[in-house]
């Protein structure tokens, strides 16, 4: 980042920062799925899988898509001899998503209509549902995830925006006509604190491009962290060649067996490869070590290869 007016005049901006979405989906999840801690995953920052008991609210209305609200009301102390409030504190502070779905599927429609339909069960004959609306419509929370993603290819990046405890707001007008348009299923949700975690939003800036230009944007990487999960078995008398893989630093990486003991006929390269042809059975534990060598800064991760015969 610039941090003078003169390396500002001349400083590469960032055009891929400047988001315009070309994908948007809205998803929900029950209360009893653990928060997302993050939305992408892996060397190439791809998108994570979504949990068990997810879903897709589907297609969205392209004129509304999705709108992102947040209100705020303060309270002002005004003092003898000051025309300024001399002490400000918020009072409330309330993030909203509205959108619009098109598709007549189950969570539409317990959203607009402000029911549970889990546990409906279609006439077997006819595939008909029929419920009663209750007289007095329960609040439901769930949770919502707003996900959009902005250009392409290497430059790819997604925002994401859970609500942790989401509750529908409002449910918008509904509108039989054999006009223009179709029958849709506008939602307005609010977002409410979580009691088990304490907050009511959580933020997300990922993706392969979102990767590259994260310290012009003026964040700070965080440290290194061995990526390789696990490694797969081997064969007696089979070559074997695996890469373990790091997340963070930006110096070159160095990679050692800090303790233990790499099955007999293997070994481990400065470049992180583990190649070689084993000659023994058995499983063989051992700990890597990577050290980065622009902040000197290093990560051990415990390991297991097992060899068959």
């Amino acid at each position: 980042m610039a941090t003078s007016v003169g390396e500002l005049e001349v400083a590469r901006h960032q055009r891929e920062l400047i988001l315009k979405p070309n994908r948007m989906h809205i998803f929900g999840m029950g209360m009893d799925v653990d928060p997302i801690e993050y939305i992408t995953e892996g060397s190439n920052s791809q998108l994570a899988e979504l949990p068990d008991g997810a879903w897709d609210f589907g297609l969205l209305l392209k004129d509304d898509a999705i709108t992102l609200t947040r209100e705020m009301e303060k309270s002002d102390i005004m003092a003898v001899g000051y025309s300024n409030p001399i002490r400000s504190d918020f009072t409330s502070d309330i993030a909203g998503l509205q959108f619009t779905g098109l598709e007549a599927n189950r969570y539409n429609i317990e959203n607009n209509l402000g029911v549970d339909l889990s546990q409906m069960v279609a006439n077997a004959e006819t595939g008909e549902i029929a419920f009663d609306q209750p007289a007095i419509a329960a609040i439901r929370q769930q949770r919502y995830l707003a996900l959009a993603q902005f250009n392409t290819g290497v430059d790819r990046i997604y925002l994401g925006r859970l609500f942790y405890a989401g509750e529908v707001a409002e449910m918008g007008e509904q509108t039989l006509s054999d006009g223009e348009g179709s029958l849709t299923w506008p939602t307005t949700v609010n977002a409410m604190v979580d009691t088990e975690y304490g907050v009511s939003v959580r933020h997300y800036f990922g993706g392969e491009g979102w990767n590259r230009v994260l310290e012009d944007a003026g964040f700070k990487r965080g440290g290194l962290s061995i990526t390789t999960a696990s490694l797969p078995g081997g064969t007696v008398g089979v070559a074997y060649s695996q890469t373990l893989t790091v997340a963070g630093g930006t110096g070159t990486k160095t990679w050692t067996v800090a303790s233990g003991d790499l099955p007999a006929g293997l070994s481990l390269s400065t470049a992180g490869v583990i190649s070689g042809t084993p000659t023994a059975a058995g499983t063989s534990n051992f700990t890597v070590q990577v050290v980065d060598s622009a902040t000197a800064g290093s990560v051990q991760k415990p390991l297991s290869i097992v060899v068959a015969a």
